[in-house]
């Protein structure tokens, strides 16, 4: 099965850069910082992979955060069935301050069929 985890985190650094992009948050966060996590999902089939995924795109502004999370949604949204991803669909995506300081933070929640690209 494709590791959408990491696949995703690898795609975004490249299409992002400088943007880190990381699994969690470090305890010194990066002025902008991009986090992806599998939030769930499961198994489709013996070839497919159904993940849920969720990304949180940090950064000094709100205006800045969007910006990022709409260059999230177009790097995912150019993912084709040659990478390994045969459906994509973005739930959510909005904004959402980080619980501990209030500071600008967007969310955005995919769901996907996966499969191991050849």
């Amino acid at each position: 099965m494709l590791n959408v985890q990491a696949d995703l985190r690898r795609r975004l650094a490249a299409a992002l850069d400088p943007v880190q992009v990381r699994v969690s948050v470090p305890a010194e966060r990066p002025r902008e910082l991009v986090v992806v996590r599998r939030e769930g999902g499961g198994q489709v089939s013996e070839l497919q992979d159904g993940p849920g995924v969720g990304v949180f795109c940090f950064a000094q502004t709100e205006a800045r955060a969007c910006a990022i999370a709409e260059a999230v949604a177009q790097a995912i949204d150019a993912l084709t069935f040659a990478d390994g991803y045969e459906v994509k669909r973005m739930d959510v995506m909005r904004s959402s301050p980080d619980p501990d300081d209030d500071s600008p933070r967007w969310y955005l929640s995919y769901t996907f069929t996966t499969h191991e690209p050849r």
